[in-house]
């Protein structure tokens, strides 16, 4: 499943994004935000720190504020996004 990942904010910086966009294709078994947080974290130890259960952040999905217990669907759009954000 192939979907669209976005990044706002702090956390765009802090993982040396220079583009604050990707599509990412997904092995099968990432089907829930949680997995996909657990992939992402799996990417070294940047990740693993900015998307630490200890930070603030926020994920949406099609642009609704969403937990880790959201289902994935082919081609959503995800945003992970600090607390505090430009403008």
């Amino acid at each position: 499943m192939q979907i669209r990942l976005l990044f706002f904010g702090a956390i765009t910086e802090a993982l040396m994004r220079t583009q604050g966009s990707e599509t990412v294709e997904l092995p099968a078994h990432c089907t829930h935000v949680s997995h996909l947080l657990s992939l992402l974290r799996s990417r070294g130890e940047a990740w693993e720190r900015e998307l630490g259960d200890d930070r603030a952040f926020r994920v949406a999905v099609q642009q609704r504020l969403v937990n880790g217990d959201a289902e994935l669907s082919p081609g959503c759009e995800v945003a992970i996004f600090s607390l505090i954000t430009g403008g």
